[in-house]
């Protein structure tokens, strides 16, 4: 629980569920932007190696396509984290 940035409230009203499904999340999306970062610096120094042999122009297509991939994690971990840390409208509405 302490590891969730959220106010105290909100963290306190959430279930142990959607905690957890949070941490599962947040830690999935963390180790594929770190797989993708690695990637990126292994085809920068491959393109750079490449460039000063005169094997190549530039740095290739490849960093443009995980710089893109990169975004698109960051993006979707912000999309999920939001959408299951959101309190549980259904409920809410079933009581009145």
């Amino acid at each position: 629980r302490k590891y969730i940035n959220l106010p105290q409230a909100r963290k306190d009203a959430m279930s142990q569920e959607q905690i957890e499904a949070i941490r599962r999340v947040v830690v999935l999306g963390i180790a594929l932007i770190n797989l993708t970062v690695v990637l990126m610096f292994t085809v920068i120094q491959y393109g750079m190696v490449n460039s000063a042999l005169g094997k190549q122009n530039g740095l290739g297509w490849g960093v443009n396509v995980l710089v893109g991939i990169l975004l698109i994690e960051a993006a979707w971990l912000t999309w999920k984290t939001f959408s299951l840390s959101k309190p549980d409208n259904r409920t809410k509405r079933q009581v009145k």
